[in-house]
């Protein structure tokens, strides 16, 4: 194919990829993640070598802000960023400041 050419979708396809955003991206779930990243960075900037434990959490259940079947969550990450690897991360929060 030629470097400026493109290839056209079909209407089954373009169906199908509609229908998954629909059901899997929707604005909502797109903006909640995207503020959740806005919080998580604010934080950051803020507390950069600073955190506490509770600065920490909130960083991590920022990072972890996801929207689901109807209400917000906090396992976009699970389980990198939750339960017992959430523990294990603030237990290390002189690594963490470092």
């Amino acid at each position: 194919m030629a470097e400026n050419q493109t290839e056209s979708i079909s209407p089954y396809w373009q169906d199908k990829l509609k229908e998954f955003h629909n059901e899997h991206a929707p604005d909502i779930r797109i903006q909640t993640r995207l503020q959740g990243e806005q919080d998580a960075k604010s934080l950051l900037e803020g507390k950069l070598g600073q955190f506490d434990k509770t600065d920490l959490k909130v960083f991590l259940e920022d990072l972890n802000r996801d929207w689901w079947q109807g209400k917000e969550r906090k396992d976009r990450c699970f389980p990198a960023f939750s339960g017992f690897l959430a523990i294990k991360i603030i237990e290390s929060l002189d690594a963490f400041n470092k």
